[in-house]
């Protein structure tokens, strides 16, 4: 999966495999410096790198994920956004569909909130209980993943 141009310059926490991010220099040190991967630095989330982190999340009780999220990355100690399109994910994961329904889904929900002028975390609340989501430990599909930065960067 190939991350689109305007996420490469966004700081957020969501990281595809194989995926440039201004936030993948910072979790190779980090899991560099726990012993975790053999470089002190990367440029790309890389699959020795992701192997790192899914190692890390087993020793921290978090669970395992073919990409980076939010939560992992704090866990190390590196400040990042992401969160409210970590919620549209499990959302979109909830109401379930192929990739194409949870994008549409996602893109959607995207509009709403731009075009009324809330939050995203406003607009995922008024469809669904998201305190049911948040306890949900699972991680989510890299599919959804896939869905939700799609629909990020068309809505824009």
């Amino acid at each position: 999966m190939k991350l689109l141009p305007l996420l490469l310059t966004l700081a957020v926490g969501i990281i595809p495999p194989d995926a440039p991010s201004p936030l993948v220099p910072e979790l190779a040190s980090a899991l560099h410096q726990i012993g975790l991967y053999k470089y002190s630095t990367a440029e790309v989330l890389e699959p020795r790198l992701l192997a790192a982190l899914n190692s890390f999340r087993r020793s921290s009780c978090l669970p395992e994920a073919p990409y980076c999220d939010p939560a992992s990355l704090r866990a190390l100690g590196i400040q990042c956004a992401g969160d409210e399109l970590m919620l549209l994910a499990r959302y979109a994961e909830s109401v379930g569909g192929s990739e194409t329904a949870r994008f549409d889904l996602c893109r959607q929900v995207l509009e709403e909130a731009r075009d009324v002028g809330i939050t995203l975390h406003e607009a995922v609340a008024s469809r669904c209980n998201v305190g049911e989501l948040l306890a949900d430990v699972r991680a989510v599909s890299g599919e959804t993943i896939h869905a939700v930065i799609l629909a990020a960067a068309s809505v824009g």
